[in-house]
């Protein structure tokens, strides 16, 4: 009953769930890491850990994966997965060693998904400093009036510093 408990629980995860032996394949992947990547279970068979990484992640995964195997913890992991179709997938995660009679046998990892949120985060930077670095003075204001931001052509035209801007309204 406990062990069907966990594995609804891990297939029903948003994040993606896997572990990986010491061999490099997979063990065990839940369904929204096999949705997402787009992987079949019979393509599990021969899969490695590697070819779901982005070529230019292999190197640095490796080494993680190693580390993970001799016992540590790899916590704050940022990295790209490939799925079968060939799309880069930017995701963020933990691995931990699983262990058996005191020898590390596999790996156990948690993923999220954040290609949609660093996209966006890409997007609002290419816009801020399109707007910091626009010729024409830009502030934006709270309802009341008081300066949230202000560019820094606003900041030559006026004389005040952007920490001076933030605060209220000159008069």
């Amino acid at each position: 009953e406990s062990e069907e408990r966990y594995r609804e629980l891990f297939e029903n995860a948003n994040d993606l769930i896997q572990s990986v032996r010491a061999d490099g394949f997979y063990e065990y992947v839940n369904r929204t890491w096999q949705e997402l990547l787009g992987y079949s279970d019979e393509d599990l068979k021969t899969l490695t850990f590697l070819e779901v990484i982005h070529p230019d992640e292999r190197e640095h995964c490796q080494s993680l994966f190693g580390r993970v195997m001799s016992g540590q913890v790899v916590a704050d992991i940022s990295t790209a997965f490939v799925t079968k179709d060939g799309r880069k997938i930017l995701v963020e995660g933990d691995t931990t060693p699983r262990m058996l009679d005191g020898q590390v046998v596999s790996t156990r990892g948690i993923f999220r998904d954040v290609t949609l949120r660093r996209q966006a985060e890409e997007q609002i930077r290419l816009q801020a400093a399109a707007l910091d670095s626009a010729a024409n003075t830009i502030v934006i204001t709270d309802p009341n009036g008081k300066i949230q931001w202000a560019n820094r052509a606003f900041t030559q035209a006026s004389g005040y510093s952007l920490e001076e801007a933030a605060g209220d309204v000159p008069q």
